[in-house]
């Protein structure tokens, strides 16, 4: 818990010193965002990216972790499947990441480093992307963890796939500085559902009223990623070989 706190709070430290340091005294609008709605975004974005990705590193209930040691076979002979044995796990993992969120979100507030959101609909069409953001979480480490069944470690694919949503999802930088070409093509990868949507609707960026096609782009990611892993794990279960007994 200390650990993961200091990397957050040296984390949002810094961004509230790059982003006043960019910002200066001009108090000018860029793409669309003052300088408290730029601290704001870095603030969330690394509360929900930071916190989940320490807490899922440090995670031992994992395929790579269980192919290792052998007992994913206790996986696939529980009267739980194991599918909806990993989902229930997803479920406490959100559940804690959110912990996280709510805590870090009250002292930025209490601090002066967080706004409130600028009004009820935002608030509420915030928190309804934040729950398909977690989703759209859960399925992408998914299925990066499930490609140990057929690389033993997942260890390269998870510090690719890390990058691209750090990168990818507005955790480094928000999308909106991105340059146009690549801000079109990244605000539609399921990276950006994660946290470029949420908190872009929670700091004003994207209104409530416009927010309806972000939110059904995060849905439909959620469907065709859950078809996704679904067929992965059925490709998984025919890998799976005991020896022994």
């Amino acid at each position: 818990l200390a650990a993961t706190a200091f990397v957050i709070v040296t984390q949002v430290f810094l961004y509230v010193l790059l982003w006043r340091a960019l910002y200066g005294e001009s108090g000018e609008r860029v793409v669309g965002l003052d300088m408290d709605q730029a601290i704001t975004y870095s603030v969330l974005a690394t509360l929900m990216g930071t916190g989940r990705v320490i807490m899922e590193g440090a995670s031992q209930e994992t395929a790579q972790s269980k192919i290792r040691d052998g007992s994913v076979v206790f996986w696939f002979v529980r009267p739980l499947s194991a599918r909806r044995y990993c989902a229930w796990r997803g479920l406490g993992e959100s559940l804690y990441a959110t912990l996280w969120l709510l805590v870090g979100l009250v002292v930025g507030v209490v601090c002066g480093l967080v706004a409130l959101p600028p009004s009820g609909p935002a608030a509420a069409v915030t928190v309804l992307a934040y729950a398909l953001g977690q989703v759209v979480f859960y399925q992408i480490a998914l299925l990066v963890d499930l490609t140990s069944f057929w690389t033993i470690t997942s260890f390269g694919v998870n510090r690719l796939v890390a990058f691209a949503q750090l990168l990818l999802s507005g955790g480094l930088v928000p999308l909106w500085f991105f340059p146009e070409g690549l801000r079109a093509v990244a605000g539609h990868l399921p990276f950006a559902a994660t946290i470029n949507v949420p908190v872009s609707l929670y700091t004003g960026r994207i209104g409530a009223a416009e927010s309806w096609p972000y939110l059904a782009e995060q849905a439909l990611w959620c469907v065709l990623l859950a078809a996704l892993s679904r067929l992965v794990w059925r490709r998984a279960a025919r890998r799976l070989l005991v020896l022994g007994g």
